[in-house]
């Protein structure tokens, strides 16, 4: 009887179910063989993707990473014995289940704080990482980082890496060590539902900047944030289509997120007294989007239109 060994559900905070339900989950080949030799199960699901196995499945990968460790102790016995001018053995590639997750619908870059660069750098995860941390997470910290991004020369990379990785790469590239999976599953033995990990992506992080059209007939223009967390400044003017408007910027950056509860305000003195014009200003979305150069650096700015 099958019962699942890995479960893998994928968060965004961007997403309002917190959820990102926008990758493709795909098994590599040679993964595909193993499962079809081993009658193991791969499945995706809404959240992410989930492995089954029966016992003999297991009795299987349990073979296979004996067959390693003893193929590791003869290579390291043969290197042993050769100089310094000898060619070593290589050590055996260790027996592992490759599952790589595509951006099916192109979004990724824009929503996500992220530094990968297509047909150069992908995220490499793997459960080692898991096992360490001791947490739900695949990575050490609450969100995937830096550490797990890996160019696609990187020295873990190349053993699992096939030729349309170079100009059709993952976002993520999942690496199950049978290893440490069969190690996990036995330190969870009380668990009837096998291992359950969790990946976290934080969303990007954008200058919000407003240009205000229409307010000359206005002074004292301000913006403010009744939750009082973000702080705006006049920038002067910017003319856009041959229209003039008033620019403010946020301070600092602001996450977006799908659904936001950012509460912010435009206020002007009105005969000297201080005066809502609009009570919610509209939000920053993950298409109006430029750039500016602030202290030295480039950084995304979200643009929004405000006619008055």
């Amino acid at each position: 009887m099958h019962s699942t060994i890995v479960n893998v559900s994928v968060r965004h905070d961007y997403y309002v179910g917190g959820f990102l339900q926008a990758f493709d989950y795909q098994l590599s080949n040679q993964s595909k063989i193993l499962f079809h030799n081993a009658d193991a199960i791969f499945r995706t699901h809404i959240n992410g993707f989930e492995i089954l196995a029966t016992e003999e499945t297991r009795n299987i990968f349990q073979e296979l990473v004996n067959e390693y460790e003893t193929d590791v102790i003869e290579a390291k016995k043969v290197n042993v014995n050769k100089t310094k001018n000898d060619e070593k053995v290589a050590l055996p590639t260790p027996p592992a289940i490759i599952v790589r997750a595509y951006d099916v619908d192109r979004r990724f870059i824009q929503l996500t704080s992220t530094s990968i660069r297509p047909n150069n750098t992908c995220y490499f995860i793997s459960n080692i990482t898991a096992q360490l941390s001791n947490l739900p997470f695949l990575h050490v910290n609450q969100y995937v980082g830096e550490e797990n991004v890996k160019s696609l020369n990187h020295v873990e990379l190349m053993p699992w890496l096939v030729r349309k990785d170079w100009f059709n790469t993952p976002v993520i590239l999942f690496c199950f060590y049978l290893s440490d999976v069969l190690l996990q599953l036995n330190q969870n033995q009380e668990s009837d539902h096998g291992l359950n990990y969790t990946i976290g992506f934080e969303p990007r992080q954008n200058i919000w900047k407003y240009l205000i059209f229409g307010a000359e007939k206005y002074q004292g223009i301000t913006i403010k944030d009744l939750d009082n967390n973000v702080n705006f400044q006049f920038e002067g003017s910017e003319t856009v289509g041959g229209k003039t408007s008033l620019v403010y910027t946020s301070k600092e950056p602001v996450k977006l997120k799908e659904n936001t509860n950012q509460r912010f305000q435009l206020k002007a003195e009105v005969n000297e007294i201080e005066t809502i014009l609009i009570k919610r200003l509209p939000l920053a979305s993950i298409t109006q989007v430029n750039s500016k150069t602030l202290n030295g650096k480039q950084t995304v700015v979200s643009e929004i239109f405000v006619n008055l």
